[in-house]
C-alpha cells in the first residue's frame, strides 16, 4: 500500500511526536509498503530530502497542483495524519485527490473529519467518545520497532572512541536526555537537577549528555558554568537516528522532565533494560520524583547499583508486528469507505 503521513515533525528532532512516525514508517516499510512523509519546511520553499517532502508554506495552505501532482505520482492509496497544523492540509488532500483520510489525534471537542481515527489509549478514546458520539474511534498504542535496539553490534573501538572524545573514562557514568533546546520545554531543568546531583555526589565520576538543538543552546551552556558543571554537561546537538541504540547502550540512567513527551524514550529503556527517572512537578509513577532531593538519591542508588527499573505501567504500549496489522486493517476499511 501506499501511504501519504504528515506530521507535525520529523527526523532529526527526536521527539515523542517524531519517534511515534519514525517507528511507523518503519514497521510500514517492513511490510512492503511504500511511505511519503509532508512535514512543514523550514525554508521558504518546498523540498525534498531522504524521501521526505518539505512543505512550503503555500503548500501547508492549500493543495497546490505541484503537491497534487506528487501524491497522485506516488499512487497514494491513504492520507495519514498525525498533525495538528496540517489537520486542514489533510482534509482537502483526502477531498481534492480522492484518497482515504486516517488520522491520529488527541481527543477534542471540535469536528473530525476522517475516513478513520486513532486514539492511543482506552482512556482517550473515552474521553473523545464523550465529545464525539457519532464516530468511529480505533485505540491503537504507540509502538517501538525493536530491531534498531535489539540487534546491536557495536565494536570496543567505537566505545573507546566516544569516551575519548568526550573526555570519559569506562567507569564514567552517563546521564542522557533528549529534548528539543527550547525554554517551553524547560531543558535547564535538566542541568539544575543535574547539578544538584553532582553536588551531592561528587564520589561519582557521571556526565549529562542532552541530545538535541534549539535557541536555548547558548543560554543553557552558560547555565552550565554558573552551576559549575560545564565540563560535565555535553550538547551533542542532533544526531542520526541510527546513532541513537549507541547512546543508549552506553547510558546508564536517562532521566526525563516531561513525561506526557517522552513516552517512546521510557519505551526504550525497556527495551534496553536501561534505568530511567523522572523529574516532574506531579508524582505519576513511582520513577516520578517531585523534590530534587528525591530525584538525587535515586539516580544516585541507581548509578551505583546498577539497578533496573522496570517497565512503566501507565504507558500504552504494544509490539510492532500487532501494531501494523492493525494499522493496516484500519488503513483498509479506511479505502472501502472511501470508494
Amino acid at each position: 500500500m501506499n501511504v501519504v503521513i504528515l506530521s507535525d515533525t520529523y527526523l532529526p528532532d527526536l521527539s515523542t511526536e517524531s519517534l511515534e512516525v519514525v517507528n511507523t514508517v518503519s514497521l510500514l516499510e517492513r511490510r512492503g509498503n511504500r511511505v511519503l512523509v509532508m512535514v512543514p519546511s523550514k525554508r521558504k520553499e518546498s523540498y525534498e530530502d531522504d524521501g521526505v517532502h518539505y512543505l512550503s508554506k503555500n503548500e501547508r495552505n492549500k493543495v497546490t497542483d505541484s503537491l497534487k501532482e506528487r501524491i497522485l505520482n506516488f499512487k497514494s492509496e491513504v492520507v495519514h495524519s498525525f498533525s495538528r497544523s496540517l489537520d486542514k492540509l489533510a482534509e482537502d488532500i483526502h477531498v481534492q485527490c480522492g484518497i482515504a483520510l486516517v488520522k491520529t489525534i488527541v481527543p477534542t471537542k471540535e469536528e473530525i473529519v476522517a475516513d478513520e481515527v486513532i486514539v492511543r489509549s482506552e482512556e482517550e478514546r473515552k474521553l473523545l467518545r464523550e465529545y464525539n458520539l457519532d464516530i468511529l474511534i480505533n485505540v491503537l498504542p504507540r509502538a517501538i520497532d525493536p530491531l534498531p535496539f535489539t540487534s546491536l553490534h557495536i565494536s570496543k573501538d567505537r566505545v573507546v572512541q566516544f569516551e575519548s572524545e568526550n573526555g570519559m573514562s569506562e567507569a564514567t557514568k552517563v546521564f542522557l536526555a533528549i529534548t528539543p533546546l527550547e525554554k517551553e520545554m524547560a531543558p535547564q531543568t535538566l542541568i539544575r537537577v543535574f547539578s544538584a546531583f553532582h553536588t551531592a555526589h561528587p564520589e561519582i565520576d557521571a556526565k549529562l549528555f542532552i541530545l538535541g538543538e534549539g535557541s536555548e543552546r547558548t543560554s543553557l551552556e552558560l547555565q552550565a558554568h554558573e552551576l559549575h558543571v560545564p565540563e560535565f554537561v555535553v550538547f551533542p546537538g542532533y544526531i542520526k537516528y541510527e546513532e541513537l541504540p549507541f547512546y543508549f547502550s552506553r547510558s546508564n540512567l536517562y532521566i526525563s522532565i516531561n513525561r506526557d513527551k517522552e513516552e517512546e524514550m521510557c519505551l526504550i529503556c525497556d527495551l534496553m533494560n536501561k534505568p530511567y527517572l523522572i523529574y516532574s512537578d506531579d508524582v505519576v509513577s513511582p520513577h516520578t520524583y517531585k523534590t530534587e532531593h528525591g530525584f538525587v538519591e535515586n539516580a544516585s542508588t541507581l548509578l551505583s547499583e546498577e539497578e533496573v527499573v522496570s517497565s512503566h505501567p501507565e504507558i500504552p504500549f504494544q509490539d510492532g508486528e500487532s501494531y501494523v496489522s492493525k494499522l493496516m486493517e484500519i488503513y483498509n476499511n479506511a479505502k472501502r469507505k472511501a470508494w
